[in-house]
Order: structure tokens, then sequence, then C-alpha cells
């Protein structure tokens, strides 16, 4: 956070600095409660982030929460934050807890005991997809979306794993932190050719190596290439100014 001593005011600002910008889907890192701050305090400042950045980027915009396992071992205050941000009408919660049949079932029903819709996902922690607590976790209908990374798995992989969701309903959701372009790229891609794609993971702020091409952004959504594969060509001045002196080549 650019300016921690405005709290839940700055993700609110940059929630709304990004619908300006044109984005109308938004997710949260929460877990606070049982990783950056003391359990009680965390919790509330998750709750306070997500109605503030519900309010900031307006009633029709996606707004979806990643808890990177930060109420794990405390359901009473995952059941805590659920309700309070009911009005947030929230999309997804992502990892809330570690990948576990019995801590998913109790999400499952504390979910829908409370008449929260947000769609339950998990996954990108998952090496080698599928690994046997999501096998377990598909085959007993706990989650909705699945998501190993893009890039990690790789298009072949996915469509697999697409085969073999499509009967559960589970729909892909891949994952795209630390791959910069390529990784939209890639994810872009594969969702233009999957029918269980739920959305894009977008990450604005690595660097990248690529030329300027046809592909577009405009009203939340990206245009499809128009190139063969990714349809990405190296930019050869971007790379020798920025990156050419690292270069390391293997013979």
């Amino acid at each position: 956070m650019s300016n921690p001593e405005k709290g839940a005011a700055q993700v609110a600002a940059d929630a709304a600095d990004s619908r300006r910008d044109g984005y109308n889907a938004f997710k949260i890192k929460v877990g606070r409660a049982g990783r950056w701050m003391m359990p009680q305090e965390g919790l509330q400042r998750d709750v306070e982030v997500v109605l503030a950045v519900r309010e900031a980027a307006g009633a029709d915009a996606s707004v979806m929460v990643d808890g990177n396992f930060g109420y794990d071992g405390r359901m009473d205050l995952l059941e805590d934050f659920v309700r309070e941000t009911l009005p947030a009408k929230l999309f997804w919660m992502e990892e809330m807890v570690t990948a576990d049949v019995g801590d998913y079932r109790v999400l499952r029903r504390m979910r829908d005991r409370l008449g929260s819709t947000a769609l339950l996902v998990c996954g990108e922690e998952d090496g080698h997809p599928p690994g046997q607590e999501f096998v377990d976790l598909v085959s007993a209908g706990l989650i909705d979306g699945y998501q190993p990374d893009i890039v990690a798995a790789g298009f072949s992989r996915w469509q697999e794993l697409t085969d073999w969701l499509a009967p559960t309903g589970v729909l892909t959701q891949p994952r795209n932190f630390g791959n910069g372009n390529l990784g939209r790229r890639a994810a872009l891609v594969f969702g233009a050719s999957s029918p269980t794609f739920v959305s894009l993971e977008d990450e604005r702020f690595l660097p990248n190596v690529y030329a300027d091409d046809d592909v577009a952004f405009h009203n939340g959504s990206y245009s499809v290439p128009s190139g063969a594969g990714l349809g990405l060509a190296i930019d050869s001045d971007i790379y020798q100014r920025k990156y050419a002196a690292a270069e390391v080549r293997i013979t």
C-alpha cells in the first residue's frame, strides 16, 4: 500500500482510478486476520477494505477477494467476514482457507446459510494440476472455480483440465500473477477458446518487452490478437535499452 496511514481509503482510491481507466472487475487481497495483523483488527480491516472498494467501484462492478489462506483455523472470523461483507455482493471468495475437504464443506455451508452468492475458488498453488486435494474438492462439489497458473500449466494441460471440469460445472480461472504481459496474453487466448473461462487476471505493472499490436482494451475487455500464437513480438528497442545487459545465453 503506497499510503498505509490512509488504510481502506487508499485501496478505494486505487479502485476508483482503475474504474476510470475502464476496469469493471477488482480482486482485493484480504486475509489480514491470520497473516499481517492481529486477528480481530485484521478482520475489521478486511471488511472495511471490501466495503470501501465496492462503494468506489460502483454497484455494477465485480468485486472478488483473495484470502491467501489468512482464515486458516479461524472459521469464526471467516463467518464474520462473510456476514459483514454481504452488502458488497462479492463475486467470488478465493483461497480463504487452505484446500481441504472438511474446511471447504464448512465454508460452503456457511456461505449458503448466510445467503452469500460468492463463488468459492482455489488452486493457484497447485503446481502439478490436478493435485489430489483439488480432485477431492471437485468430486465433492465444494468449489466453483479452479485456478492453476496459466504459464506453469500451459495450454495442453489447461485443455485437459477444461475437459475434466466441464461435466462438474466448475469454472476455469487461470492464475496470472508474476507472468506479466506474456501471461495476460496466454490467458486471453485460452479464455477465448474455453467455454468455462470466467475472467482474465490482468497484470499491468510488471516489465514488458513486447511491441504494441492490435489488441485493445475497452470497457473492461480485451480484443483477441489477430497474429499467430499469442500474437506477441519482441520490441527490439525496449529489449536493448532495458534488458539486454542482463541477457544470459545458453549454448
